[in-house]
């Protein structure tokens, strides 16, 4: 459980580069080029230290993926260098984890290339008690937040099974993750809090503002600023619209929040030329060319963390086009701001969900190229690719190189090339061991014996199937459960190219016997 400490604020003024807000209950601060504020993941301002302007500057806001020096958004960041502030305190690399929101400020090294951290600035998007479960939904709410659990999100080690069935109602978490566009939290990592703190805050856009009552809701959330310290705002008034946080230690019986401090958090801001990479949620988004596009769309207008992107006929993109940029969509941006700080994307990646998903003991590792085999099957990982020890021995910075034949994981990712049969991950964990493995993957076939139903059309006894995943068999057996499948006509009805889960326990080279099968489009 890493290091949490109280608010202050500070002012990052780094290489040319002015990001400025507060920062004691969110993830770091995007770019946003209107002025106007961030609807959550700020950074908070302390003492301006001014420093010559360089010639190219980086402002990464991402998830951080791995360590070595530090991994965001795909790109390492070497941080010798670098001061740290995790919730508005110093702090150093320790204090961080894989799964947490950071922005990282920096130079291009000798090279050109984005590397040489000056800054690097976490804050938590929520803390607070849980009030509520939503185990259909993959959903938990705290402080009126519902925050949502999806495949990649991290889980404090002090959580039975590191996962939402870990978490109980009462439980005080801090969450790290993005606003999507329905002001829902989508958490990349979900730590613990102390036992008794009472100490809350969290951040999000003013609505219902009542200035007569001094009352305001965030999300799900009534807010009291009746005795609160107002902080930060122009003229000194909330207005609708705003976005702030809000602290303090009290919920009344009827679940309003009594706030002892709201904060404006402001935009953040870059210079012109300034290198930007970006991750989040489109929260708009609006073809150039409504109705005379022709055969394909120029470019287009959008926002991602209140940072506003502008696509170009010569914008790279990966894992989709143009064409899949609307709202609601999870997105990796990268580009320049523009002089006035509208983010010109040179490349937009794609984050789909992982639909291949194994937990099973590594068969060999080769960290040199950056590769594994689990269940025979060819892992493989490239600069994206989330890599944490979530077992009890917690090394960090951990890597391929930490993994030893035998060592239980859990990996997510593509199948790539197309139908190859090898994994390209966008995430592996260690975890201790498990009693059963499970493996999620594209039908492939499916066989029956031949007798004793060589007069019948269709087999009675679908447990004695035998699957193919790729290129893994799966053999089902008489108490082989089927979920909410009617397990007599599962095989009859799916086909190649259908996502299958099963668990069980292995039973030979690349051979599992399931305990448990299901289809469909499975998490």
């Amino acid at each position: 459980m890493k290091r949490r400490i109280a608010l202050w604020c500070i002012l990052l003024i780094a290489a040319g580069a002015t990001i400025a807000a507060c920062n004691n209950g969110v993830g770091a601060a995007g770019i946003d080029g209107t002025g106007s504020p961030m609807p959550n993941n700020p950074i908070a301002p302390d003492p301006p230290t001014p420093t010559t302007p360089a010639a190219s500057n980086v402002i990464a806001y991402g998830t951080v993926t791995a360590f070595g020096s530090i991994w965001v958004n795909g790109v390492e960041y070497e941080t010798s260098q670098a001061t740290f502030t995790i919730n508005g305190q110093p702090g150093d690399q320790s204090d961080l984890d894989v799964g947490d929101v950071v922005l990282v400020v920096a130079t291009a090294d000798s090279e050109g290339q984005a590397g040489i951290a000056q800054r690097v600035v976490f804050n938590s998007l929520l803390e607070g008690p849980i009030s509520a479960i939503d185990a259909d939904r993959y959903s938990f709410t705290a402080l009126g937040q519902t925050v949502e659990i999806t495949q990649s999100t991290v889980f404090d080690e002090v959580f039975p099974q590191q996962s939402l069935a870990g978490l109980r109602v009462g439980d005080v978490v801090e969450v790290s993750g993005f606003r999507a566009a329905n002001e829902v939290i989508k958490a990349t990592r979900v730590d613990a809090k102390e036992f008794g703190r009472r100490e809350f805050e969290t951040t999000g856009t003013v609505a219902d503002l009542d200035s007569v009552a001094r009352r305001f809701r965030i999300s799900g959330l009534v807010v009291d600023f009746g005795a609160a310290m107002i902080e930060a705002f122009p003229g000194g008034a909330i207005t609708q619209g705003d976005v702030v946080r809000a602290r303090g230690s009290s919920l009344r019986a009827d679940g309003s929040f009594v706030a002892t401090s709201v904060e404006l958090v402001p935009a953040v801001s870059g210079n012109a030329g300034d290198q930007v990479e970006l991750e989040g949620y489109i929260t708009s988004g609006v073809p150039l060319c409504v109705g005379g596009c022709g055969p394909s769309i120029p470019s287009m207008s959008f926002s991602v963390e209140r940072v506003s992107v502008q696509t170009t006929p010569t914008t790279v993109y990966e894992g989709g086009s143009v064409y899949n940029l609307w709202y609601g969509i999870k997105v990796e941006v990268e580009g320049a701001l523009r002089a006035d700080r509208v983010l010109i994307a040179s490349k937009v990646r794609f984050s789909y969900v992982d639909p291949i998903q194994i937990t099973a003991q590594v068969d060999s590792v080769d960290a040199t190229s950056g590769s594994l085999t689990t269940l025979g099957i060819t892992v493989r990982t490239d600069a994206l690719t989330r890599i944490a020890d979530q077992s009890g021995a917690r090394i960090q910075p951990f890597s391929l190189a930490n993994l030893v034949v035998g060592d239980y994981v859990s990996i997510r990712g593509i199948e790539f090339p197309a139908d190859s049969g090898e994994l390209l991950a966008s995430a592996i964990e260690r975890h201790d061991p498990v009693a059963e493995i499970e493996l999620q993957g594209y039908f492939q076939s499916a066989t029956w014996p031949t007798a004793p139903w060589r007069c019948c059309t269709t087999p009675p006894m679908p447990w004695l199937a035998t699957v193919q995943i790729l290129g893994v068999t799966v053999v089902t057996k008489e108490d082989t459960s089927y979920g909410a499948v009617d397990g007599a006509t599962l095989w009859f009805d799916i086909g190649p190219g259908v996502l299958v889960r099963a668990r069980g326990v292995l039973i030979g080279d690349r051979r599992i016997e399931a305990s448990y099968v299901s289809y469909g489009d499975t998490k």
